[in-house]
């Protein structure tokens, strides 16, 4: 089998609402001409499309499974999903499989070694130093992480300073830097034409969505200056970047991985050509 012949799967265990980092990556991937389909995997929850199309022969594909607000989600997430996702591609035609995230990396290695397509290991961020590593948790995932990351054929990570890291940690590793660039963006969006803003006021503008949605929102209903606007496109971020005067990128240092990170949103509002505001 030839790598053209194959399936391309990035797997993430999340809804995928807002997938600009997954879905950046697989049209890059579908793009390089190596594979037949690129196929980004996460959880289908209630409501949400089974299927989403990026471009020809990429998509995001929602396998079903548990929300982590569920009762026992991360568990039911660990388990059955991780499972349906290994039955589903198990006889597919796979090239590559890559674990975005630290916890699929033994159902991914165990559907590589099945189909014998070759396994990443796309950090996108220090794993087992986040916020959430703590005690049980983090003893558990240093344990997965020793005993399968020098089983990936690739590891690779954002920045230079978390590759210096796993070098470090685990010495003779090779390690890849692919930062996360944003996609390239023409024309700019006027925002406060569209939001009908006078040139001269004070605006906030939060553009897409995450844990915080709700509260910002409720900001926005609350506070004439402070405004939402929905999730774009990911080649659409940049453009609507250069309709505001500056990037705001207020990263708390709370744990190892916030302090080596590169935040998206750094990267955009310098490809904006925007001042950027950033933590120290």
């Amino acid at each position: 089998m030839t790598a053209r012949e194959g399936l391309n799967l990035l797997v993430y265990p999340s809804p995928l609402e807002s997938a600009g980092r997954l879905a950046k990556l697989a049209l890059s991937l579908q793009g390089s001409g190596l594979f037949a389909a690129t196929e980004v995997v996460g959880i289908a929850l209630p409501g949400a499309p089974r299927e989403e199309g990026l471009a020809p022969d990429a998509l995001l594909r929602r396998v079903p499974g548990a929300s982590l607000r569920s009762p026992m989600g991360a568990l039911r997430i660990l388990v059955a999903w991780q499972w349906r996702v290994y039955r589903r591609y198990r006889r597919a035609r796979v090239t590559a499989v890559a674990a975005q995230n630290l916890f699929m990396l033994p159902m991914c290695h165990r559907l590589a070694r099945r189909t014998g397509a070759v396994l990443a290991y796309n950090c996108h961020e220090l794993e087992t130093e986040t916020i959430a590593s703590r005690g049980l948790r983090q003893r558990i995932q240093r344990a997965i992480e020793r005993r399968y990351i020098r089983r990936a054929d690739v590891v690779s990570v954002v920045n230079d300073s978390i590759a210096q890291w796993y070098r470090d940690t685990y010495p003779g590793l090779r390690v890849e830097v692919v930062t996360n660039a944003p996609l390239p963006s023409t024309g700019r969006v006027d925002l406060r034409a569209r939001l009908g803003i006078p040139g001269s006021a004070l605006l906030y503008v939060f553009l897409g969505d995450g844990a915080l949605g709700p509260r910002v929102r409720l900001a926005a209903e609350r506070c004439p200056n402070i405004h939402w606007l929905p999730p774009v496109p990911p080649d659409q971020v940049v453009a609507h970047m250069r309709g505001a005067d500056a990037a705001l990128c207020l990263i708390e240092y709370s744990c190892l991985s916030h302090r080596l990170s590169t935040p998206n949103k750094m990267m955009e509002g310098f490809a904006a050509g925007i001042p950027v505001l950033c933590s120290d």
